[in-house]
């Protein structure tokens, strides 16, 4: 619990129709594509949401695949070829428009990166998969969190499991 809200799995008694952080189709997937891809065990996604149940945040997770050929050879060392690498994509991402500014969407991601070390220190998993949306998230998971681009002009970044343990502990 932080500002008055808390951070928990997005559940059939959460108030999401009032939910606009200013893109659609990330308004659009918490109202009608979320609970429904959790129920399908497709994602994951975790809100963060007031006492009345009213959300204010969230970010949705999922597992994902990655070949070894796709990685930068900098990340490579010797990981297997022969076959994907498992990987923990981060979804989506957003916080209304009215909580924006107030660390919900620091909190949110601190608690998914938790979730994605549980999920690779159980079942083992080699990177967190990203898609920027523009060139200022691009460089924020770059600078802030350590992300690196699939390629010099990709908007797909990833991020080693063992640097996520030090991004996590740099969100404290």
């Amino acid at each position: 619990m932080g500002n008055g809200y808390s951070i928990q799995a997005l559940g059939h008694h959460d108030e999401v129709e009032g939910f606009a952080c200013g893109t659609r189709e990330l308004n659009k997937f918490i109202k009608r594509k979320a609970l429904t891809d959790q129920d399908l065990s497709v994602s994951k996604t975790y809100v963060a949401a007031l006492p009345d149940n009213r959300v204010i945040g969230y970010i949705t997770i999922t597992l994902a695949q990655i070949l070894t050929s796709q990685i930068p050879e900098t990340l490579q060392g010797d990981l297997p070829t022969r076959y994907p690498l498992s990987a923990q994509r981060l979804a989506r991402w957003a916080v209304d428009q009215n909580w924006q500014g107030y660390k919900v969407g620091k909190g949110l991601l601190r608690y998914a990166f938790l979730q994605m070390l549980e999920v690779a220190d159980k079942a083992g998993t080699a990177f967190v998969i990203v898609d920027a949306k523009d060139d200022e998230l691009k460089s924020k998971y770059q600078n802030e969190l350590g992300f690196v681009p699939l390629g010099e002009e990709s908007y797909t970044l990833i991020l080693p499991i063992s640097t996520l343990r030090s991004a996590y502990q740099h969100l404290g």
